[in-house]
């Protein structure tokens, strides 16, 4: 049984998503974005915000983003609608919190997360990758502005400078 569990939690692959899927995803994404996103910006799908195994697996995938000192973005889709741990009360932040939380336990090379905004907003935050400063911008159902509402989570990560 943990078998197929362990496998559940796999991240996919974007060609899940049927092309209409991706092409909103990118468009919406496209529309918060601080910097022009190219139409050859990684989209990676992950099985659920919150979830170890996501975790683990986003964070070598941004390891690897960011050992290529390239100036592209990257975007994280996760197919739950909610966070994993959405039955304990955590909010959406608290959620993004601990997943980078586990991310960082996978992967010395990633900072902490710190926010930008704190105001009603609250979704833009800044984070380091192997020293590298990268902005972090969260799209979900709980986001404050309307441009920034999504039914899934979405992580965008672009370079600062």
């Amino acid at each position: 049984m943990n078998a197929i569990l362990d496998d559940l939690r796999q991240p996919t692959c974007t060609e899940a998503l049927s092309p209409a899927m991706q092409r909103y995803l990118f468009e919406r994404v496209a529309a918060v974005a601080q910097r022009a996103l190219d139409a050859a910006c990684p989209m990676h799908l992950y099985q659920c915000l919150g979830d170890p195994g996501s975790a683990r697996t986003l964070a070598q995938d941004l390891h690897a983003f960011a050992a290529q000192n390239q100036a592209g973005s990257f975007i994280a889709v996760f197919e739950c609608p909610s966070p994993c741990n959405e039955g304990d009360g955590q909010s959406f932040a608290a959620t993004l919190d601990h997943h980078l939380g586990l991310m960082r336990q996978a992967d010395a090379g990633i900072g902490p997360l710190q926010r930008r905004d704190k105001g009603l907003d609250g979704d833009d935050f800044r984070l380091s990758i192997l020293g590298r400063e990268f902005s972090l911008i969260a799209l979900h159902a709980e986001a404050g502005r309307l441009s920034r509402v999504l039914p899934c989570p979405v992580l965008l990560v672009q370079p600062t400078h």
